[in-house]
């Protein structure tokens, strides 16, 4: 598994990083633990891990494998899996080194193989040997500047001595880096060619799994970009990227939430999502091969900025709903506005499929106003109101849809998915303890009724 870093305080301005070390800004810190989340949830356990000397990635994987409970796991650090070192770039503006040289030269700078930036002399507080995190390695290998090809040249030797090993004896790895050093390894990883490999860009935050056949073919390859839910739950808690307007005050729409929910699909997938163009048109997600560029925050922020609003009403008014769900039977108020506070609310159109039979539950629903019909084997059995709760038992697994769940009217629903509600049973862990006991319970009842 690769992951490049979160997104660090030179990225958020635009300034050539390479070797300086720079901080993770609050939304790289997020970027950092969705990763995790993500790794987990997709059940990955790691062996090992390799990472580079620069604080962003070091943070990154770190706060990773916090998040996937692995933070004990063997960490091998290497200045060969450093940043493509920038040279007399180092620090400056990005936009405003384009309007100096031109738009041609800068990119050469930026993508060619193999001409590097003008260099830094020793002298400069920009080069390696003034920092102590490199004073124990021979000065005549630390560059002033590097190219592509400099960067492939020390990844690959680190790759084929000491992680190669590792996977020809069945260990599962993470390689959490950077954007060059990253880019070195795809292109050997994915026979890419010197020409092709200037339009390949590592997305900050979002792993890619690679399964090998041997230790010399790749079998399978894919972005594993962090639900959105992760994101969201992450990216929340931050300032939004909207500062000069705020964004309108509605729910989630049903379409939308659906994107949402489908996302980890479509990435996998490489289909194209409608409107997530960053410049205008539609957008692709990466291809299998993970050659095209998908900026999963960038989108996020244009969706949040056009559609997204976390709803202003007090949980307090789901309440009553939660109290009446034989799950939550033995539940506190405190539980139930947990859970509640959990959730997100999701506006449905008339005629909208909620629940499909048969298919995998991932989430429960609280009705908030409209109505909505049941249907079984194509028959309809119930309509439901406000207050109604449907799929509670998909919060503790992914059984099975009994029925299906077709909206009347136009809903407001609290959607509650499984990864929030285990997440609040992480944090409330005596909240796992009374479930237990109302399972219990229902089973005793259950097992009367049957033999009496």
């Amino acid at each position: 598994m690769i992951l490049r870093h979160g997104e660090s305080t030179w990225n958020q301005k635009n300034l050539f990083t390479g070797w300086h070390d720079v901080q993770l800004t609050e939304k790289g810190r997020g970027e950092a633990v969705a990763a995790g989340r993500t790794m987990l949830e997709a059940g990955l356990y790691f062996d090992t891990s390799h990472t580079s000397l620069l604080e962003r990635a070091v943070l990154t994987c770190n706060m990773a494998l916090e998040a996937m409970g692995q933070v004990w796991l063997p960490v091998n650090r290497t200045w060969l899996l450093n940043e493509r070192h920038y040279g007399a770039l180092q620090g400056l503006d990005k936009k405003e080194t384009t309007e100096r040289h031109g738009a041609e030269q800068t990119y050469v700078w930026r993508r060619s193989f193999d001409v590097p930036p003008p260099p830094v002399d020793t002298s400069s507080p920009e080069h390696p040997v003034n920092d102590r995190r490199y004073r124990l390695l021979d000065p005549s290998l630390l560059p002033g500047a590097e190219c592509l090809k400099d960067v492939v040249e020390r990844v690959l030797p680190y790759w084929n001595e000491s992680i190669v090993p590792q996977l020809r004896d069945n260990q599962t790895v993470l390689v959490t880096a950077h954007g060059n050093s990253l880019r070195a390894l795809v292109m050997h990883l994915e026979g890419i060619s010197q020409a092709d490999i200037a339009e390949l860009n590592i997305p900050t935050g979002a792993p890619k799994r690679y399964t090998f056949n041997g230790t010399r073919s790749t079998t399978t390859c894919r972005w594993r970009v962090p639900s959105i839910w992760a994101m969201w739950r992450q990216l929340k808690l931050l300032p939004p990227p909207w500062p000069n307007k705020p964004p309108p005050k509605r729910p989630f729409s049903a379409t939308l939430y659906n994107q949402f929910q489908q996302l980890e699909l479509v990435v996998q997938s490489g289909a194209k999502v409608p409107g997530a163009g960053v410049a205008g048109g539609s957008g692709w997600c990466p291809s299998a091969q993970g050659r095209d560029h998908w900026d999963i925050t960038q989108w996020f922020a244009q969706v949040h900025e056009r559609h997204i609003v976390r709803s202003m009403a007090s949980k307090k008014s789901y309440l009553e709903s939660l109290r009446k769900v034989s799950l939550f039977s033995s539940c506190s108020n405190k539980d139930l506005e947990k859970i509640a506070k959990a959730g997100d609310e999701v506006s449905f159109a008339p005629d909208s499929l909620v629940m499909d039979q048969g298919q995998t539950g991932r989430e429960a629903f609280v009705i908030i106003s409209g109505t909505a019909t049941v249907k079984r084997n194509g028959k309809k059995v119930a309509t439901l109101g406000a207050g109604a709760v449907v799929g509670e038992l998909s919060l503790l697994d992914h059984g099975p849809r009994t029925a299906s769940v077709i909206t009347e009217t136009e809903c407001i629903m609290l959607v509650i998915s499984q990864r929030q509600f285990l997440g609040v049973i992480d944090a409330i862990p005596a909240l796992s303890h009374k479930l237990l006991g109302t399972l219990a319970g229902r089973i005793r009842e259950l097992d009367r009724q049957y033999f009496g």
